[in-house]
């Protein structure tokens, strides 16, 4: 559940995590931030941008290491199609 507030300066919100059976968090942070510019190059709004950050992040904790987990276009979900 997605819980946005906003204030005069700015906007809030709480992305909960995917759940995964977590393996090695190792990179989680670095795809995290590849993951979010990946989504602001596509144009796409602040809470899809961290949306698929968040899921492209707990993509690599299910693999062990930092870049086997890794997903590829191919891989991404239908929600997270390169369209805005």
């Amino acid at each position: 559940m997605r819980f946005p507030h906003k204030t005069a300066k700015s906007l809030f919100f709480r992305e909960p995590a995917f759940p995964v059976e977590a393996v090695d968090t190792t990179g989680c942070g670095d795809v995290f931030h590849g993951a979010y510019v990946y989504g602001l190059l596509q144009g796409w709004p602040l809470e899809r941008r961290v949306r698929f950050a968040s899921w492209a992040a707990a993509r690599v904790a299910t693999r062990l290491g930092g870049r086997a987990g890794i997903p590829s276009p191919s891989q991404f979900p239908e929600e997270f199609a390169a369209s805005p």
